[in-house]
């Protein structure tokens, strides 16, 4: 950091500067290959130590257990479809973002479920954006000491560790990216000369597409490229005639015509995969009450830009009901100063006015509080574009203080920040590395928060500790009777531990406040988990019908249909249950447990070479299923293949020693086991 620092002081080479992006002072800085080598490196080095990280929260269904990255097809349902869709019909929201879910499908291709490529394209996406952020603010401010200056902060800032360290929170980096090379072009095609100012202004088109399919907020990027063009005032009219006799008109003409030819395919694209534009309706919020608790918003979120000590995954707040609550009054307090800021700089024909719109833009859509209804308010993540206004703002205050009073008092500031946001981001990094600490941790901030003891129940549950899981999840219950998921995980923990009775019960409890609330979702992935539990007490016609209602809850859920199948295998109707089987394939291509129960039920009709194929094709896709090496050792044990079926059998019992398939094929060649 300090030979960045001192090459702010020190070093000048601004021969490669364009004539509108000069500085305005003596204070100069190493040439543009350095800086944004000095930029790249700051984003790059403080988020090496999330590379260790897991999955956590929403990466488990987004990337684990989503069939669209294991479909020959997934593309193609990618983009046409919405960000859980992958669930099915339950899966409808207002979200349509498929740039996160192409990038998931190519990493998935090339690095399936290793973590580690996921979060360094995180990490390059970050130094991507913070380059950008340079880019742009030198050319929107005309000044590169300020623009490297917001970078570097933008590049430390602890506010974005939420967006950079978790999987799931593509959309953030992506839109950003995307957004800022759109208004890039922009600025570059005005600066340009020739062809290249056409060019320029048509690419701006396609990046605002690739933003808008990263996520909604890029609808602030036209709105940002107009409260720039009512900036022009600020130019010295030497460069605005100069601007002007380049056909600036005509640049700003190709460029907003692209991009509204970038928004027309972007809202076809949505509605062709949402049906509407907004097929999602959420539980509205008394409108008194949601102007209140915006207000207070707008400063929760200038205090985690401003004094990042306490950062949180969840906010689990209570809504503000009237204009005198402390945290209201402080909205409202921040409201009038960043309008009056706004003024002030806009009266003395300052270009960081520009900084206000790119903060609170970006944000505008947080406060539409999508999930006011679970009792989330706030996420660190909306913050990450916002922060570039909040960092040039910052920047512009500490040069402008360097200028005047004392150019080693301000380096001295933007060092103990720069150095302080780095520390802060690092220690944040560590947080989300074990997702049992990570839930912990936000139980410890908000213990009346019914889903953190949810997600940390599903956790301990992944790592077969079922007692402590229990306990947790039991604490969600009392926290909020009526909350329908815990009950099927209490189930699931029953089922796992052998108490059937008590599964089955909490299964049916779950169904029943899942069809109050009108949550398919529940309801489906209760009775299929009711259907397993019923088959396994030997009830099958009650696993059948189970299974039955899970599909009339939600007719695309695969593992409803894999069940159903099964339960009918074991009733011998095996027509039906091939049917069943092949429907979850099609559904969910990557479900081993069909492929085999597939495998199983050719095998029972004697159709042997299609028999093998299922079950190869189930053994490529979990090598670790001894289940499936006991079903082939059968086919050979058939077959006559005696040396070939001890080898599957005995496979299938380093796999899984308490396989009894396995086991009774090698009594049966007379081995005893």
């Amino acid at each position: 950091m300090w030979p960045v620092a001192r090459s702010l002081l020190e070093y000048g080479c601004l021969s490669d500067v364009s004539p509108s992006v000069q500085p305005q002072s003596p204070w100069s800085l190493p040439s543009q290959r350095w800086t944004c080598l000095g930029i790249a490196a700051l984003a790059i080095i403080l988020y090496l130590n999330i590379l260790p990280n897991g999955f956590v929260f929403d990466d488990w269904q987004q990337i684990v257990e989503n069939p669209f990255l294991r479909r020959p097809d997934g593309l193609r349902r990618i983009f046409t479809s919405g960000v859980w869709q992958f669930l099915g019909p339950i899966g409808v929201s207002n979200f349509y973002r498929p740039m996160m879910h192409g990038l998931f499908y190519v990493l998935f291709g090339l690095f399936r479920l290793d973590p580690a490529p996921y979060h360094a394209v995180s990490i390059l996406l970050h130094a991507g954006v913070a380059l950008l952020a340079y880019g742009v603010i030198a050319r929107l401010g005309r000044d590169r000491l300020t623009a490297a200056a917001a970078a570097l902060l933008f590049a430390a800032h602890p506010v974005h560790v939420e967006a950079v360290a978790w999987v799931s929170a593509y959309p953030e980096l992506l839109c950003a990216l995307f957004s800022l090379l759109a208004i890039w072009f922009y600025v570059r095609a005005r600066e340009a000369a020739g062809r290249a100012r056409v060019w320029l202004a048509l690419l701006a088109g396609p990046a605002l597409l690739a933003a808008l399919l990263s996520k909604e907020i890029a609808v602030a990027v036209p709105l940002l490229l107009l409260c720039h063009e009512a900036a022009a005032t600020f130019r010295s009219p030497s460069e605005g005639a100069r601007i002007a006799g380049n056909g600036d008109l005509k640049v700003a003409a190709t460029a907003f015509g692209a991009m509204l030819a970038a928004a027309a395919v972007y809202l076809a694209l949505r509605i062709h995969a949402l049906g509407t534009l907004m097929p999602a309706q959420s539980k509205p919020v008394p409108p008194g009450e949601h102007l209140w608790t915006a207000i207070g918003l707008l400063y929760r979120y200038l205090v985690v830009q401003a004094l990042p000590v306490r950062l949180h995954a969840f906010y689990y707040l209570d809504r503000n009901r009237g204009p005198f609550e402390p945290v209201v009054v402080a909205g409202l307090a921040t409201a009038a100063g960043t309008a009056a800021l706004a003024w002030f700089l806009w009266r003395r024909r300052r270009p960081e006015w520009l900084a206000v719109p790119f903060y609170l833009l970006p944000l505008a859509p947080a406060f539409l509080l999508p999930y006011a209804s679970v009792g989330l308010l706030m996420a660190e993540r909306y913050a990450y574009l916002p922060s570039l206004g909040f960092c040039w703002l910052l920047a512009a205050a500490l040069v402008a203080a360097g200028r005047r009073w004392n150019r080693r008092a301000a380096v001295a500031v933007f060092l103990v920040l720069a150095a302080g946001y780095s520390a802060r981001t690092v220690l944040a990094n560590a947080n989300w590395r074990d997702e049992i600490a990570f839930y912990r941790r936000t139980i410890a901030d908000f213990p009346g928060f019914p889903r953190a003891y949810l997600n940390l129940g599903e956790a301990l549950m992944r790592r077969d500790r079922m007692d402590e899981a229990r306990q947790m999840t039991e604490a969600a219950v009392r926290l909020d009777a009526a909350y329908p998921e815990p009950h099927v995980n209490l189930g699931l923990i029953h089922r796992a531990q052998g108490n059937l009775e008590s599964a089955a019960r909490e299964f049916l409890l779950a169904a029943r406040l899942g069809q109050e609330q009108s949550s398919r979702f529940v309801v489906s992935r209760a009775l299929a988990n009711l259907a397993v539990v019923y088959r396994s007490m030997g009830r099958l016609e009650e696993s059948v019908d189970a299974s039955r209602r899970a599909l009339a809850a939600d007719p695309q859920f695969a593992g409803a249909h894999n069940n159903l199948g099964y339960a009918l295998l074991l009733q011998g109707r095996i027509g039906e249950a091939k049917r069943h089987f092949q429907a979850a394939i099609e559904l969910d291509p990557a479900m081993d447990l069909a492929w085999s129960n597939l495998g199983l039920a050719a095998a029972i009709e004697g159709e042997w070479p299609s028999a093998m194929a299922c079950l190869r094709r189930a053994e490529q896709l979990n090598p670790q299923s001894g289940e499936v090496q006991a079903r082939i050792g059968d086919l050979y044990l058939a077959h006559g293949a005696a040396g070939d079926a001890r080898r599957q059998f005995r496979r299938a019992l380093a796999l899984d020693p308490g396989n009894q398939r396995a086991r009774a094929g090698l009594r049966a060649m007379g081995e005893g086991q």
